[in-house]
């Protein structure tokens, strides 16, 4: 038995300085590491060309456009991305949307001068590739924000019915939100994880819901925010507050499902009248205008 006990502790002495020697390792091969990039920090060639050249050019760049373009567009282009919940820095969609608005002109200027337009035909080409390069960045950008925003209202009821299942069966909000947003997928679950974050952080939870309202900038989430900021600021049951709003949300969706359908009559009015009634006339005119066209040729 002291043989064993022995060779056990043996192989945890190895074993720990073994682990203890990996470590110092590591930590010797970092601070090597960090002791070669302080010694090349003064040096130029060290640095890659994007550090050098590309990363500042693209700075100064959006410093330059953010001071010409008006303070509602910036604002509105912030709001815009992070409602369509996309992590790039403004400096980045402005070259992406600089590069789109003056290289679709000049590639049509090129193809242009390659094909041999007419002066007519170049310069219509031109003013339309430029239009459109202007405005798809931001269209795209619109639309992506739309349909976030659209399936965050689509999710909700589920969420909030979910939500108010583990705040009744004894979870607090805190933990019923976490619980959410393992559960769920989608953006919403995104959001509500955010909050927790926040929360857990030191922020308030009615100071982070708000914000999350004023990200996703939806009508029927900004009604639940404050639903939730009302209940805990006049301590009403959160649970009640929660299935309220859930059967109202679920009467508005079905309120807006059948707007949508009343509007279908009227959408469909265009393409009946553009496709329907030619083939109809051409189908009942047609013989009668060959009929007449053989009469007077005979």
């Amino acid at each position: 038995m002291p043989l064993l006990i022995a060779i056990l502790a043996g192989v945890t002495a190895s074993v720990a300085l073994a682990g203890a020697s990996r470590l110092q390792g590591r930590a010797g091969a970092l601070s090597a590491r960090r002791l070669r990039r302080v010694a090349n920090a003064d040096d130029p060639l060290s640095v890659s060309i994007v550090d050098r050249a590309l990363r500042p050019a693209a700075m100064r760049f959006g410093r330059g456009l953010r001071r010409v373009m008006p303070s509602p567009l910036v604002e509105a282009l912030d709001g815009r991305l992070i409602t369509a919940g996309l992590t790039v820095r403004r400096q980045t969609f402005m070259w992406v949307w600089a590069g789109f608005a003056f290289g679709l002109p000049a590639l049509a200027l090129v193809a242009g001068g390659l094909i041999d337009l007419d002066g007519t035909r170049h310069g219509i080409w031109v003013v339309l590739s430029a239009i459109v390069g202007t405005y798809s960045p931001w269209y795209w950008l619109a639309t992506r924000a739309k349909s976030r925003t659209i399936h965050i209202d689509r999710s909700l009821p589920d969420v909030i019915d979910f939500i108010v299942t583990s705040v009744e069966a004894g979870v607090g909000m805190q933990g019923a939100m976490l619980n959410m947003a393992r559960k769920f997928e989608g953006p919403l679950s995104q959001e509500f994880l955010q909050v927790v974050r926040e929360t857990s952080l030191g922020r308030s939870r009615d100071a982070a819901l708000e914000a999350m309202a004023e990200r996703c900038r939806s009508y029927d989430l900004s009604l639940l925010v404050s639903a939730i900021v009302q209940a805990d600021q006049t301590g009403i049951a959160i649970g009640r507050v929660l299935r309220n709003q859930a059967d109202e949300l679920r009467l508005r969706r079905r309120q807006r499902a059948r707007e949508y359908a009343s509007k279908i009559p009227v959408k469909m009015t265009v393409p009946t009248v553009a496709f329907v009634f030619p083939t109809l006339f051409l189908l009942i005119l047609g013989p009668v205008a060959l009929r007449a066209m053989e009469l007077f040729r005979s």
